[in-house]
């Protein structure tokens, strides 16, 4: 019993050290920042039971007419929708003249809460305001693999146009040619993160997917709020072009 209850302790200790090193991580601002920013309009909206998501709209958005939606995956731990890395991303985003979309999980039903996220953004899109077949994906870190997985399933191909994907662990079974992708390599990332993301790149270009690859020799994991320079600062712009190019303009 003793044993037992030590063991739980342990566990308990480990799930808040991991939990306080991620925030100390991703607590800060995004490096790039664009005017009107602290103007875009934050409506939080229940999407399932107990389960609400942010969405960021453009400064003066009239709802006339319907905006590409970027998903900012969150499913790495619960709460990380209003950390600091996803709050200004979110208006980074709106302020750029798309919609954002940050979201709560729930700790038994992880994997079902971005599908069912999509779902509820499909049904009510007009609502929202979001045009629904224009769709793009943004995950960095651990949320990778989730985004990923989302994005290469074939019963999403006609809403999600693109997807970025930042210093995260790459692994999926087959990959979509038709959908653009944007990733970035932190080089200062560990092995077990780069070397996974080496092999999907190359897989990926073997299969002539469109891909633009970035390797960002002195990145740091989180280099968007980490490293406060002007090639962070440059790779966040193309992200942002990246995406209003293949949601808005294409």
């Amino acid at each position: 019993m003793k044993y037992l209850i030590r063991k739980v302790i342990i566990v308990i200790w480990a799930f808040i050290i991991v939990t306080f090193s991620f925030h100390l991580l991703y607590a800060q601002n995004v490096v790039y920042t664009v005017p009107n920013m602290d103007t875009v309009k934050v409506t939080n909206i229940t999407y399932k039971d107990g389960l609400t998501m942010d969405v960021y709209y453009p400064p003066n958005y009239n709802f006339e007419i319907k905006l590409p939606a970027v998903i900012f995956v969150t499913v790495a731990l619960p709460g990380i929708k209003d950390w600091s890395q996803y709050v200004s991303w979110g208006r980074l985003t709106a302020a750029s003249g798309l919609i954002a979309i940050t979201y709560d999980i729930g700790v038994s039903v992880l994997k079902e809460d971005t599908p069912d996220l999509l779902r509820y953004i499909r049904k009510n899109s007009k609502l929202l305001g979001i045009n629904k077949n224009s769709i793009g994906i943004w995950a960095c870190s651990s949320n990778v693999n989730t985004g990923l997985n989302v994005v290469m399933d074939n019963k999403y191909r006609k809403i999600i146009k693109c997807a970025v994907f930042y210093y995260g662990y790459m692994d999926v079974e087959e990959i979509r040619r038709d959908v653009p992708l944007f990733v970035v390599k932190s080089g200062k990332d560990v092995k077990t993160i780069n070397d996974p993301i080496d092999q999907f790149v190359a897989t990926a270009r073997d299969n002539d997917v469109s891909l633009e690859f970035i390797e960002y020799e002195e990145g740091a994991h989180a280099f968007d709020t980490l490293n406060d320079t002007d090639e962070s600062r440059e790779i966040i712009k193309k992200t942002l072009e990246f995406m209003k190019y293949n949601l808005l303009e294409k």
